[in-house]
This record gives structure tokens, sequence and C-alpha cells, in this order.
């Protein structure tokens, strides 16, 4: 999937999905408008969890949807993870 920009004041992108049909790839383009919870595929209104094209978008610019208010989405960046700790070793290395 390819993510486009067009408007980030009002959270507004395009999302090029590659299909392969019969041997060939076509591409479908998809808007997905963030703050209003919609994207041309339906399926971000219809079941009111974000549909694969919004997460695209979230993944790139590395936002998280806030669950707080259903009816606003919250666009914070994702906290950087820490690398985890490495357990302690007990006795001679060999």
């Amino acid at each position: 999937m390819n993510v486009y920009q067009f408007d980030r004041s009002r959270s507004a992108f395009t999302v090029e999905e590659f299909e392969a049909i019969q041997g060939s790839r076509q591409a479908r383009s998809y808007q997905v408008l963030l703050q209003d919870r919609k994207c041309d595929c339906g399926y971000f209104q219809a079941l009111h969890i974000p549909c694969r094209h919004a997460l695209a978008v979230c993944s790139l610019n590395r936002w998280l949807l806030n669950r707080g208010d259903p009816e606003l989405v919250a666009l914070e960046p994702a906290p950087a993870l820490a690398p985890a700790p490495r357990p302690a070793r007990h006795g001679p290395l060999s």
C-alpha cells in the first residue's frame, strides 16, 4: 500500500492498494479521513474500528488512535519503544 497525504489539517489521505487480479496488478485508491472516521472502503464507518487503510496511514505517520472519545480521533505521536532488558546470567560463561 502507498499512502499519500493531501490535506493535513483535515487528516485526509489517499491510500493506493494493489490487488492481484487474474495475473495482473491493479491499483485501487481509497480516501481516508481520520478525524471523520471515514474511508472509501466503508469498513471504518460500518464496523466503527479502523480499516486497513486507516491503519496504514497511522502506521506510516507513527500515530495512535485515541479510544477515549468515540466521536473524535486524536492523533498522538507513538511512544518510542525501549529495548527489552537482557536477562541476568548466573554462573560462568562458556
